[in-house]
């Protein structure tokens, strides 16, 4: 180690780089297996030349490759160093996320290492520094340079998820709401990034907040409906996962009803004609979120589960077979969640209006029959899926199927199998 201490000392600028790219990869390797040495190389390194190459901005490509390396010390290390080295790993990052007038590459950089820390659960409960961190990122998130906002909007993804943790940190969302529906309308990289933050916040986000940018909120929603249609599937699955953390939050279901009609429909739409696998699952899974749907939301869906499951057997790729096992899987499931939650205004809506059940009939038995072999050759309780579908049919019975004899006989097959 002393050998690569003095190389960042007293040797040229082209050796302490290929030294800095070294001490990258050696510190992400060491610091998953020998943590305690892990900790003894830190402390070194944020003592002696490491610290001086991270102040040192002139020196652009030196300072940014020096950030690369601090992304890379890792949570646990990060928790054992002495309570010096962890201020001078913090306020580095800050310091330079806020300077407008370093070279782009030294803040991007900078921004990068505020997107690691503040994803470790050791800085989970420091209000402070999340706090400056989320004025520093909106800030960044705004700026010119691409390379810059790309690395924040990163960082405001991981931000949210740790706010997500800590409701008393509720009142940053609305400034991030802003800063998100904004920056949505930047270039697909950024974009993609800031669905996942709107997902993050609109998951966990209050009625109290929702009241102060609905705006914000419906230009969000707008965006998301756009995203599980267009753009690359990346983004795409980003959208419908976003979509499930909005659905699954009973303050914005029951505060946002317009958005959650536009939500579900863009769902629909996707779960049944996307032609990516991955997608149309996150988009089932979305579908399926809400515990009370309106009549017509309640008709739409279903109708898009059964045509769905209709379209999964439809393959032109056969390595993506276990792919479509898997949509299959999540469709029936959710098939089984729209029973659980199933009122008689909706049964009759659906009665009139929706495709016959039958024709996906033999997707639901074979999925119940699957759980049940699943559950014969394994060892412990009963695998909780069947419990959902116990629970659905015990729902349904409850209220009857009146002439919907295609639903009846349906679900006479599954009961019979259980």
């Amino acid at each position: 180690m002393d050998l690569y201490l003095n190389h960042l000392s007293t040797f040229p600028s082209h050796t302490q780089l290929h030294v800095l790219k070294f001490l990258e990869e050696f510190s992400r390797s060491l610091s998953a297996t020998l943590e305690a040495k892990a900790v003894v190389v830190w402390q070194r390194l944020l003592e002696g030349p490491l610290a001086a190459l991270l102040r040192d901005s002139c020196a652009h490509t030196l300072c940014a490759q020096a950030f690369g390396v601090l992304s890379t010390v890792g949570a646990k290390v990060f928790q054992a160093l002495p309570s010096h080295c962890q201020v001078l790993a913090l306020s580095l990052p800050l310091s330079f996320s806020r300077d407008s007038s370093v070279h782009r590459s030294v803040r991007a950089s900078a921004v990068r290492v505020l997107g690691v820390f503040v994803s470790f659960s050791c800085l989970a409960e420091d209000s402070s520094f999340l706090v400056d961190c989320h004025s520093v990122l909106l800030q960044c998130v705004a700026c010119s340079c691409q390379q810059v906002c790309l690395q924040a909007s990163w960082a405001l993804g991981n931000l949210t998820e740790t706010l997500s943790l800590s409701p008393l940190l509720s009142p940053l969302y609305p400034p991030l709401l802003e800063a998100v529906a904004a920056g949505l309308r930047e270039k697909e990289k950024v974009g993609c990034n800031l669905v996942r933050a709107s997902g993050n916040i609109l998951r966990t986000i209050t009625e109290e907040v929702l009241r102060t940018c609905v705006s914000s909120v419906e230009k969000i929603c707008v965006h998301l409906c756009k995203s599980t249609s267009s753009g690359s599937m990346k983004l795409r699955w980003n959208a419908c996962y976003a979509c499930h953390g909005a659905l699954s939050n009973a303050a914005f279901v029951s505060s946002c009803a317009s958005s959650v009609d536009q939500l579900l429909a863009a769902l629909c739409s996707a779960v049944v004609e996307c032609k990516n696998f991955k997608v149309r699952t996150n988009a089932a899974l979305a579908v399926a979120t809400p515990l009370l749907y309106t009549p017509d939301q309640f008709v739409r869906v279903w109708c898009a589960v059964c045509r769905a499951l209709l379209l999964s057997e439809q393959l032109t790729d056969f390595s993506e077979y276990k792919l479509s096992v898997l949509l299959r899987s999540k469709l029936c499931w959710a098939w089984f969640h729209l029973l659980s939650v199933l009122t008689q205004e909706a049964l009759d809506a659906v009665e009139e209006a929706c495709d016959r059940p039958a024709l996906a009939g033999q997707h639901i038995s074979d999925y119940v029959g699957s759980l049940l072999r699943e559950e014969r050759a394994g060892e412990g309780g009963t695998d909780p899926r069947l419990g959902e579908v116990r629970r659905a049919l015990d729902a349904v019975q409850s209220l009857g199927t009146g002439g919907y004899l295609e639903l009846q006989c349906v679900l006479k097959n599954v009961t019979d199998l259980t």
